[in-house]
């Protein structure tokens, strides 16, 4: 089996990983790609390139940063998207608004998931709508478990 058969690879930030393991049981919503460095994918659709952007971001201390505030925005929109559907109560709400809106760009540097295909069982394929080009090689997996991935921290 080649290395792009077996694993699948996706970029998030600490404060993305941390909230996920703390207040949501251990369970992630990624994106993903069947390489690290995917040729298929432009830079918003490829780990690797999401990776440089945000160690770029978070080293730099850019308070503007496009990519940054776009990760606060998700974050922010799965809290709701958690409270709406029951899963949190209105106080873990309120205290995940206030973690997320006061982060230090600190909690933006990239956590790497290393993701074993072969133990995915909700692996969704993105449709081309969806993908940030026709032609990418995306996915999306909504409830990856901590014991189906590895992390590379940087």
């Amino acid at each position: 089996m080649g290395h792009s058969e077996k694993f699948l690879y996706s970029v998030n930030t600490f404060l993305a990983y941390k909230i996920n393991e703390d207040y949501y049981a251990g369970t992630h919503f990624v994106w993903c790609a069947p390489r690290y460095d995917e040729p298929n994918n432009p830079p918003s659709a490829n780990p690797k390139e999401i990776c440089a952007s945000l160690l770029k971001d978070v080293e730099g201390n850019d308070l503007h940063s496009g990519r940054i505030d776009q990760n606060r925005t998700g974050l922010l929109l799965g809290v709701q998207t958690k409270f709406d559907a029951g899963k949190i109560n209105d106080d873990i709400r309120n205290e995940l608004t206030y973690i997320i809106n006061s982060a230090a760009l600190s909690f933006f540097r990239p956590v790497i998931y290393v993701i074993d295909k072969t133990v995915v069982e909700n692996l969704i394929t993105v449709p081309a709508m969806k993908k940030a080009t026709y032609f990418a090689k995306e996915y999306r997996i909504e409830a990856l478990k901590t014991t189906q991935f590895d992390i590379i921290a940087l």
